[in-house]
């Protein structure tokens, strides 16, 4: 008797992963999602390791780093459910620096 092992060998877990991932793209395809996506950070998940993957524009990572992390460490419903704005305090704390001019002190090294 023959073993079946599945479609072409391929395991169901990553079939099923596969499938969703053409169905985001269909729903990104047909502007139904609720951002407009520029870019895309995703982890792949193995049994012995992690892949973290960014497509498209990824000057946000530390954004949706923190986006991320306040989703998946929520303890407690909120109003945006998986949705975070993108809001430059909140996610990105280090805000760019303000320029300021050089000051140089007129005093000598030598303490005049």
């Amino acid at each position: 008797m023959t073993k079946v092992v599945g479609f072409h060998g391929i395991p169901a877990p990553r079939r099923r992963l596969a499938r969703q991932l053409r169905e985001l793209a269909d729903i990104i395809d047909s502007d139904q999602a609720e951002t407009e996506p520029h870019g895309i950070l995703m982890c792949l998940m193995g049994a012995s390791q992690f892949e973290v993957i960014g497509i498209g524009e990824t000057e946000g990572w530390t954004g949706a780093r923190a986006a991320m992390q306040s989703v998946l460490f929520a303890t407690f419903d909120t109003v945006g459910g998986n949705i975070r704005l993108r809001e430059h305090r909140k996610y990105q704390p280090r805000a760019s620096a303000e320029i300021s001019p050089l000051i140089v002190s007129k005093k000598s090294k030598g303490g005049e």
